[in-house]
Parts: structure tokens; sequence; C-alpha cells
């Protein structure tokens, strides 16, 4: 909506325009909804002020003392107009009057959209504060309850292996195996046994070649029993190594010493042969 166009709304609401005026600003209403409602407006404020005012006719001088006035009167000079228009003329007046009640209304309706919305916001606001607050507390409550957490599951994960790891050495015994014969004086055969595990390795280094038809195997001497027990067969390479993992052919309740024989190929339940290499 143009200044023109406010300026004959509310000349159209006083009645002071000529009738081309009016079918222009009827026309330019039709297609504009704000033009429509400033109409509307201004002659509803226009019929208020007009049950507080005598009746008197207009002079014909009216119109263009009145279109100077709303043109002079803008909203922020408004009561200046009023005071002078009162002075002048009760019309002039009436129209900076109606001018004056138009930009009260708007006034007093943007302050009342303005009131409206403060507790919204105030409340959205503290809501906001609240929310982030509350937030920011279990945040820190999670993120201490996770360092917490993981305090104690390394602590856990420490003592379970302090304890596999004592368990496993104090049921672990490890046996050096040499031997007296020339032949096999360079050799060397280190067991680790687990008792719990009932298993054990072995590893040999530098051990000569066997005979055909022959095996090297291991025995465990068990101080509960009146033989040794079969321990498995043990192959070198042609570098004289050998690593197993050997289970005894029955349970061993006191791996006191461990020995290496030279057997038949494939071995023997029992020893048959002289044993080369035995444990202190």
């Amino acid at each position: 909506m143009t200044d023109r166009q406010e300026e004959q709304a509310a000349m159209y609401s006083l009645h002071v325009l000529d009738e081309h005026e009016k079918r222009i600003l009827r026309s330019e209403m039709k297609v504009d909804a704000r033009l429509r409602e400033a109409v509307a407006e201004f002659e509803e404020t226009a019929a208020e002020i007009a049950q507080l005012l005598p009746e008197e006719a207009p002079p014909p001088e009216l119109r263009a003392r009145l279109l100077a006035e709303i043109r002079r009167s803008k909203r922020s000079n408004i009561v200046t107009g009023v005071i002078f228009g009162l002075i002048r003329s009760p019309w002039v007046a009436w129209a900076a009057a109606a001018g004056l009640a138009f930009g009260a209304f708007r006034l007093w309706e943007e302050k009342q959209q303005i009131a409206a919305q403060i507790p919204a916001l105030q409340a959205s606001e503290v809501r906001a504060k609240a929310e982030t607050l509350l937030a920011e507390q279990a945040k820190t409550e999670l993120q201490q309850k996770l360092t917490a957490a993981t305090s104690d599951t390394t602590a856990l994960t420490a003592e379970v292996a302090r304890l596999k790891q004592a368990n496993a050495v104090s049921s672990m015994e490890i046996a050096t195996l040499r031997s007296g014969i020339k032949r096999y004086e360079e050799g060397v055969a280190v067991v680790v046994w687990d008792s719990n595990a009932q298993q054990g390795q072995l590893k040999m280094d530098k051990m000569p070649p066997v005979q055909p038809n022959k095996d090297y195997q291991l025995w465990v001497i068990d101080k509960g029993k009146t033989k040794p027990v079969d321990a498995g067969v043990v192959k070198v390479n042609d570098r004289g190594r050998a690593t197993i993992t050997f289970k005894p052919a029955l349970p061993i309740t006191d791996a006191s010493r461990f020995a290496v024989s030279v057997e038949k190929e494939g071995g023997v339940p029992e020893g048959e042969g002289s044993i080369i290499m035995i444990s202190p």
C-alpha cells in the first residue's frame, strides 16, 4: 500500500473524496487486501471519534487542509499535528484525531502482540536453559560412570591376568635335559611342563640324527609310578631341531624328571632302548 493510498483511505473514511476518487480507490481495494484493511480501520476509528464531536458541516476548504494535515502529520509527529489542528479548526482536529487514534491503535496492537510473545519467549528460554543444564549434567554423570567402569574393567582385567599368570607359573615346571654320552653331549633339550593342563612342550637342538628305523622318545618320570610314562615320539629335522607339544599316556602326579631314549621307529609303550638324555 502506497502513501497515496493511505491518504486516500483516510479521506475515504471521512467522506471527503469525490466520486471519481472513490471509484478509483474501490477498484484498488478489490485487489489490495492491505488497502481494504486500512480503510476498514480508518472507518472504524472515524465512527468512534465522530460520536464524540458535535455535528458540523465541513467547510469547503477542508479537503485541501486535511490532505496537507495528513501528509504533514505522519505518525512520528501526529501529536503535534493534532495540537495545531485543534487550534485551527474542529474538522482538522477531527481528521487529526482520527489519524492519532489510528496510529495509537496500531501501536497498541503491536504492543499487545509483543506482550503476548514475551511469556512464550521467556518460557522457551527457561526451558532451553533447563534442558541444556540437564543435558550437561547427564553427560557429566555418564562420563563419570564411563570413567569408573573403564577403571574397574582395567583393574579387573589386570587382576585376572595376574591370577592367570600366577596360576600358570605355579603349575609350571621347566627342566633341562643333558647327556653324558659323547655323541649327544652337544645336544640340548628343554621341557616346559604344566601339571594343571597335564601337558608340556619339548624343544631340542643340535641333536644328531638317529639310526635307520629308530626314533627319539620322550619319557616322564613320576615319583608315584614304578616305570617312566610314555610322552611321545620326537622326530628332529636335518639340523637336529624339534619342537613338540606332548601329553603323557598316563596322568602324572609328580613329574620329577624327564628323559629321552632311542627306541625303535614309532615308539614303544615301555622303554626298551638306552636313555641318552635326562634332567637333573
